[in-house]
């Protein structure tokens, strides 16, 4: 049964084709949870979605057995690109808490002042990203701009 639910029902089928991988694999092949879960390990996600290996493999099968549940039990169901959306969502949420914060350095040398760049007046910082995959020939990119939470824009990011 779970073999079916994470694998190979054609819901499952749609949510593996559609998900930010950077390789294609045929989850129909897969003929143990098992043996399911150790592909993950070799997983690769494409590089805008910043999850490290193996990850979002794990989130998504998470975010299908949670989305079977809301089914059977609330009577909700969710599109394919939903459930892809939910896992890299969480999967990102669930790596952003992992990271331990550092406090700050104290500056010892009082003779060497830290280099503060300021953004000259009328300017705005535009902050990119893109990746290039040659074997699927797929790009992505992406943006962000502090400054325009503080100037009331609306568009703070894009991607």
């Amino acid at each position: 049964m779970t073999l079916h639910l994470l694998f190979h029902c054609p819901f499952a089928s749609e949510v593996w084709k559609t998900s930010p991988f950077a390789y294609e694999f045929d989850e129909g092949l897969i003929q143990d949870v098992a043996e399911g879960l150790n592909l993950a390990r070799e997983s690769y996600t494409l590089s805008p979605i910043g999850l490290d290996k193996g990850l979002l493999f794990l989130w998504i099968c998470w975010t299908l057995w949670i989305s079977g549940n809301q089914k059977i039990f609330n009577y909700q169901s969710f599109s394919e690109a939903e459930v892809v959306l939910k896992a890299v969502l969480d999967a990102r949420e669930w790596l952003d808490a992992q990271s331990i914060t550092q406090p700050a350095k104290l500056i010892t040398d009082p003779e060497t002042p830290p280099q503060i760049q300021l953004v000259p007046e009328g300017f705005i910082t535009c902050c990119t990203d893109a990746t290039w995959t040659p074997q699927s020939e797929v790009a992505g990119l992406g943006w962000i701009s502090p400054e325009a939470s503080i100037l009331n824009r609306n568009t703070l990011h894009h991607s």
